[in-house]
């Protein structure tokens, strides 16, 4: 994540193999402190507005009713938001629920 707010990468995304098809991870391109609570307003809303459109956009391009957010700032020493899209299970994870 450090390369992306340098400038060193110049994509606006990383591709990550993660367990969740299209998990992702908001950078802002300038260093946020790690502490969430101690932001100034504007520190927080543009990232937020970002991020909001984002889930937004992955939930329509998906399909899926439904994304998970979190903000954090412990991983990476860095604020930044992870999203994580909410996929029906498919029929046959349907059968290893329990109910």
């Amino acid at each position: 994540m450090a390369r992306i707010i340098r400038g060193d990468l110049p994509q606006h995304q990383q591709s990550l193999r993660g367990k969740v098809p299209r998990y992702t991870i908001v950078v802002p391109r300038t260093h946020l402190a790690p502490d969430l609570l101690n932001l100034a307003d504007e520190e927080y809303d543009s990232p937020n507005a970002l991020s909001q459109a984002t889930t937004r956009d992955l939930m329509a391009g998906l399909g899926v009713p439904q994304c998970g957010m979190f903000f954090e700032g412990f991983e990476g020493h860095h604020a930044h938001t992870k999203i994580i899209p909410i996929h029906e299970p498919s029929p046959s994870q349907q059968l290893d629920i329990a109910v």
